[in-house]
């Protein structure tokens, strides 16, 4: 099974490259023959698939998996065996994967008719490659150790309600934002309005599901993991209430007096995807305490280099769609947000930054201090 989990995610991995690949550099006419996008298409049935054969090996105790050796033992119930999945890094990150992959393959039966297919998928597929990346050559959850007979077992900490809905309602919820941010580059690239309502959808869906993890990770919180109380501000938690600030400005502006702030909004949703890669870095390289957190040096180096390269793009491609958008200047789109309508949303920006900027000071607060010394 270890052996064919693994060829599986290579396969996804490698169709998913060629794919991106292909949306990005090769113009075709008809979205419903686009190579690019059938072949995504073909990379989200290899995760799917691998994504069962993970599930298959926790629920029938395959032992000789570490990843299911570490998160199962043959006694627990069948509801936690099937949680574990989700419990530990990789496998947190395939089934992140595969509802990426899911989402993938609606939003291509739905509208694969349609110009903004090509750019939804490419936006996906960009999210899919590099986790399949990480799951496949980093965090392998096939990974083969010598047979064992039981099992290792599920934190009893995780032995929870909350650990059965909290993350995979969370990963949807962020997943979700993903294709509002497809939607948005879409319309900002073609300097058109013609997704604005499904853009709204989409990204309202995230919120409410995100607002519920939120909730439900508070109650999970205080009820089993013995925090003493709600919410600890740790950096995880901080991370998510940044993406929800975040959307809740995107979602107001949006549906605001300043919706023709094209800019601003396209800004306000790249932030709030931006900000869950940063906090799924953050979560997955360990760089931060956190009890969410996992330390692999491998996907700090992969997460750090794409996020600076994220950066750099962004920096990029704002200045194009300056040159396409005008009217539409910095000054004035931020004006129009701070409007006595739009307060809610620049407080939700402040908040934002504010926690933003104190959750991540310890990555690079070290380095100001021996500047300042340096200068003494």
């Amino acid at each position: 099974m270890n052996f064919l989990g693994t060829w599986m995610l290579r396969f996804a991995f490698t169709c998913g490259l060629i794919s991106f690949l292909l949306i990005a550099f090769k113009q075709e006419k008809e979205e419903n023959k686009n190579l690019g996008i059938l072949t995504g298409i073909v990379a989200s049935f290899g995760v799917l698939l691998s994504s069962l054969l993970l599930l298959y090996s926790l629920v029938s105790g395959n032992y000789s998996i570490e990843y299911v050796y570490h998160n199962t033992e043959k006694s627990l119930p069948l509801i936690y065996k099937i949680s574990a999945f989700w419990s530990g890094s990789s496998g947190s990150m395939l089934i992140w994967t595969s509802v990426l992959a899911v989402l993938l393959i609606i939003v291509f039966l739905r509208n694969k008719e349609k110009s903004s297919t090509k750019t939804i998928s490419g936006v996906l597929l960009f999210v899919m490659t590099l986790f399949m990346f990480v799951v496949t050559f980093i965090k392998n959850p096939f990974k083969a150790v010598s047979e064992q007979s039981d099992g290792f077992g599920l934190n009893p900490s995780l032995q929870s309600l909350g650990m059965v809905f909290h993350p995979p309602v969370i990963i949807i919820a962020f997943s979700f934002f993903f294709i509002a941010f497809g939607y948005q580059l879409f319309d900002i690239r073609k300097n058109t309005e013609e997704h604005i309502n499904i853009t709204w959808k989409w990204a309202m869906w995230g919120w409410v599901l995100l607002t519920f993890g939120i909730i439900t990770g508070g109650i999970w919180a205080y009820t089993e993991l013995g925090w003493g109380g709600y919410w600890a501000w740790d950096p995880i938690e901080n991370s998510s209430l940044v993406n929800w600030l975040f959307a809740t400005a995107f979602l107001h502006s949006l549906r605001g007096k300043s919706n023709n702030n094209k800019r601003m909004n396209f800004l306000l949703i790249f932030l709030t995807v931006f900000t869950i890669l940063v906090g799924t870095y953050i979560a997955r390289s360990g760089l931060l305490n956190s009890v969410h957190a996992y330390s692999s040096r491998g996907v700090t180096v992969v997460f750090g280099v794409v996020l600076v390269v994220l950066v750099l793009l962004f920096i990029v491609y704002y200045f194009k769609i300056k040159r396409l958008h005008p009217k539409n200047n910095t000054k004035k789109s931020f004006l129009s947000i701070i409007k006595s309508g739009n307060l809610f949303s620049i407080l939700s920006i402040i908040t934002a930054v504010l926690i933003f900027g104190g959750t991540t000071f310890p990555l690079y607060g070290g380095s100001f201090s021996k500047l300042y010394r340096i200068r003494q």
